[in-house]
């Protein structure tokens, strides 16, 4: 198995006369602010394809400086969908519309667009894939889109990506002047979404404070998921100069049995069942 691009490449080549390279889509999903970026950046790092760079949403100082590492195609039209299917008047990822079963085969969303966007970027990459948090409300929509686009890989794997919900709070009252009781419901619609979208898939938790407190291991397990057979040195490398312990930042939620009484019952109990996926 070798990778032909530079490691700082969002763009794998694989050698596909190796039997050993995986196959596949990674569809990385979580609460914005939950370490998303930096999963996918890692998840490329081991050999996911993200798509041509000049695809990808440019990194913004002061928010995420390392790279956002997401489709603005997909990105955008996620947006476009929470829109047509809501009336919030901007920044629709904070107001999700309620999303009635059925709803992704409405007619108004742009399902060929969507294939569109999959088959132009991903055709015939053998192990490819995407990040945008507002895929945890919409994943439906995008499972039937790669069930129709030609020459993409479709198996997907799941990553969920999980961060103590005051820090995600913090976070956002940093970012975004959000209110925390707002932070902390928006947490719980990304996260339960995303835990029910994905029920009975091949799917894998990950814990923000774990790239901080084990990172090697952390990354030896996501290895494990795409059925790699461990990191190369390159990949050990290219991890360790992306991770950064400056960046980061709101570690509210440290203090566990105090940080656990000042959260909502709801949100509670769906952190103490993520971590114990993230666990496993």
């Amino acid at each position: 198995m070798t990778l032909r691009e530079p490691a700082m490449s969002s763009r794998v080549s694989w050698d596909l006369e190796d039997r050993a390279t995986p196959h596949g889509a990674v569809c990385v999903l979580g609460a914005p602010r939950s370490g998303t970026s930096l999963t996918t950046r890692v998840f490329n790092i081991l050999g996911v394809d993200l798509g041509p760079e000049d695809e990808l949403m440019a990194p913004v100082a002061g928010n995420n400086r390392r790279g956002f590492w997401e489709h603005e195609g997909i990105a955008d039209l996620n947006e476009e969908i929470l829109a047509t299917l809501g009336d919030a008047p901007r920044q629709r990822w904070r107001h999700p519309p309620p999303l009635p079963p059925g709803w992704q085969g409405d007619p108004r969303l742009d399902s060929q667009r969507a294939r569109a966007i999959l088959e132009r970027s991903f055709a015939i990459r053998p192990l490819w894939g995407w990040k945008d948090p507002r895929t945890s409300l919409t994943l439906p929509f995008w499972e039937e889109a790669l069930a129709g686009a030609e020459g993409v890989e479709s198996e997907v794997r799941y990553a969920i990506c999980l961060r103590h919900p005051l820090d995600v709070a913090a976070s956002l009252e940093a970012r975004d002047e959000m209110p925390v009781e707002e932070s902390l419901a928006l947490w719980r619609r990304y996260m339960s979404d995303a835990l029910a979208h994905t029920e009975g898939k091949p799917r894998i938790c990950v814990a923000y404070e774990g790239w901080f407190a084990g990172r090697e291991a952390q990354a030896e397990r996501l290895a494990a998921f795409l059925g790699l057979p461990g990191l190369t040195g390159e990949q050990r490398e290219g991890i360790g100069r992306h991770l950064d312990e400056r960046l980061r930042h709101h570690r509210d939620g440290g203090d566990e049995s105090e940080a656990g009484a000042a959260l909502p019952a709801e949100v509670r109990e769906l952190y103490a069942l993520l971590s114990e996926l993230a666990e496993a």
